[in-house]
């Protein structure tokens, strides 16, 4: 009996420490944030996409920044640009930070986008049934 509850608590200690995953296990929130600016031909072509994943996925946050008449947002956006190592030649609208990942330009937007959605929703997912696997043993 005592042995069974000490495999138990080394497991749990296993796979949190190999895991290294937050306390929060699945519940962090998945926000989209997009950078556009007013007038940008290429943020206009990936508008309709952002507006149709919004009721697809409704617990996703999106962000969405206009950049060219907003000065908080332009300096917002090169603070994602600096924190995410975004080369100088790379830099510019339509912009997509989601997670540990960004896409700059309407076609990787278009083509990546609701992907990168999936799997993060697929990964929380895992990581709530860890939980509640690892809730289970600890009992």
């Amino acid at each position: 009996m005592k042995f069974t509850h000490l495999i138990k608590k080394i497991l749990i200690l296993f796979l949190l420490s190999f895991l290294f995953i937050p306390v929060t296990f699945g519940n962090e929130d998945i926000s989209v944030d997009f950078f556009y600016g007013i007038t940008c031909p290429h943020c206009k072509k990936v508008d309709p996409l952002i507006e149709e994943l919004k009721p697809l996925y409704p617990e996703i946050i999106f962000n969405e920044y206009e950049v060219y008449s907003n000065h908080d947002n332009s300096t917002k956006l090169n603070i994602y640009f600096d924190k995410y190592d975004v080369p100088s030649n790379q830099r510019g609208v339509p912009a997509v930070f989601i997670s540990d990942q960004y896409f700059i330009g309407d076609t990787p937007i278009i083509d990546n986008l609701e992907n990168k959605i999936k799997v993060l929703m697929k990964y929380n997912q895992f990581l709530k049934r860890l939980f509640r696997i690892l809730l289970y043993l600890n009992q």
